[in-house]
């Protein structure tokens, strides 16, 4: 059974200062008590002049409930952390850094640091590759840095790359490849894969696909000359209109609607 979602008061009231926090990481780093890394002595003792540290009784290592983690070295204090991850986790469209600054009252470049390493640390490392039918694709995001002394309000732009599962709007499992050019009917999105990349280079496309989408999928694609070359993989392209479809405006895949797509492919 699912474990239920707690409120923003009960999770205000489970952690409502730094010792709520610490004694939270030092019960998941430790469930039965204080055990030293470098020589598993039970005998520890908390450190009053540094924070959330102990010393092995045995050895002498001192060692933080936080050493290790996303939060290795923060100065930032823990229920700041634990408010980032729990509004990070419970937006259904996610929170971007600009709204994280808003709701701790932090700067930006801390707002963002910690959106970058909370999205990091909910990555699954042992997740499972794509499978099935995947439909892969390129789009140009452009963005402000207004915030980023480096680029002062300037536009750029990132290319991002993305993949998509087709699953079977029956069974909720990845749908079965068919013949080249087939329509895939009555399905939906399922898990999906992005990542920024430096260019629609060959190289970097197949490192997403090698790195992202299991061996044996089809690949629909908007016939792109970089996909073409990966023997592990069955190619099949589905060209709409004359213009390229990784051009912004045409593409496919857009950024924030993954399943938008699909419907050029049923």
């Amino acid at each position: 059974m699912a474990r239920k979602q707690p409120t923003l008061l009960e999770f205000q009231q489970r952690f409502p200062d730094e010792a709520s926090c610490a004694r939270f990481l030092f019960e998941r780093r430790w469930p039965n008590g204080f055990v030293c890394p470098a020589c598993a002595e039970t005998r520890g003792c908390l450190l009053k002049s540094r924070a959330y540290t102990y010393e092995c009784g045995g050895c002498g290592r001192q060692t933080s409930v936080t050493a290790g983690t996303v939060m290795h070295r923060t100065k930032m204090p823990l229920t700041a952390w634990f408010w980032a991850a729990h509004l990070m986790s419970t937006h259904s469209n996610g929170i971007s850094a600009q709204q994280l600054k808003g709701q701790l009252g932090v700067s930006y470049s801390t707002a963002w640091l910690l959106v970058q390493k909370l999205r990091r640390s909910m990555v699954d490392p042992e997740r499972d590759p794509l499978v099935g039918v995947v439909e892969i694709d390129q789009a140009v995001m452009p963005f402000r840095a207004d915030d980023d002394p480096n680029y002062p309000l300037k536009t750029v732009e990132i290319l991002i790359i993305g993949a998509v599962e087709v699953v079977d709007r029956t069974s909720k499992k990845a749908q079965k490849p068919k013949a080249l050019g087939s329509k895939y009917l009555d399905t939906m999105s399922g898990r999906i894969r992005l990542a920024a990349i430096p260019s629609n280079h060959a190289s970097h496309i197949h490192d997403f696909i090698a790195a992202n989408i299991a061996p044996g999928a089809t690949l629909i694609t908007d016939g792109h000359a970089s996909y073409p070359g990966l023997d592990e993989f069955r190619h099949d392209p589905r060209i709409v209109g004359k213009m390229a479809a990784h051009i912004p405006g045409s593409s496919l895949f857009h950024v924030g609607s993954l399943s938008s797509s699909l419907p050029a492919i049923r």
